[in-house]
């Protein structure tokens, strides 16, 4: 906040069967208000009209929505729309979180201003990227060392399940 300015941020990646971004981090609004929950938590289809979000990651290249833009209502699905409302969003610059030899980008990350207009000049914009760019490897690590936990635990509750079943099955007649 303090060397860019944003309020928010929240980060979306594609889902495991590579159907749609889905709210992954977030951080600056409140999560507990029904409506901006609504509005963030839809998945989003990862089809290039769907979302800008979701032509972020297709194309792979950053979208930038200044003050004058964010209302115009041609620029936004209504996904967009509804969480620009939900947020009152005043400025957004959506930059994709890319994978390496990847055809569409793991994700995207979303960074707002909900308190102030931001003017971004291109420098400061490419300065933003080359950040998002440098760590976007590490949030594509921990989501997989998140996903990789998941896997253990449903696998060491399988495994529980069939000792459960083997001690409990008599063996001897078999």
């Amino acid at each position: 906040q303090d060397t860019w300015g944003f309020d928010a941020f929240q980060v979306q990646l594609v889902d495991r069967a590579g159907k749609h971004l889905v709210l992954y981090k977030h951080y600056g609004f409140d999560l507990t208000d029904a409506r901006i929950c609504r509005a963030v938590s839809v998945p989003i289809p990862l089809e290039q009209s769907a979302s800008i979000s979701a032509h972020v990651a297709m194309s792979r290249r950053r979208f930038y929505a200044d003050h004058s833009q964010m209302n115009q209502s041609e620029l936004h699905s209504q996904i967009d729309s509804d969480a620009v409302k939900a947020l009152d969003i005043k400025e957004n610059l959506i930059l994709p979180l890319v994978e390496k030899g990847k055809q569409i980008a793991a994700g995207v990350i979303h960074l707002f201003a909900l308190s102030k207009r931001l003017d971004l000049t291109p420098e400061t914009i490419n300065e933003i990227h080359q950040f998002i760019d440098s760590i976007a490897p590490h949030i594509i690590t921990e989501k997989r060392k998140e996903e990789l936990e998941i896997l253990r635990v449903e696998h060491e509750s399988t495994i529980r399940l069939v000792r459960q079943i083997s001690t409990t099955i008599e063996l001897e007649p078999l």
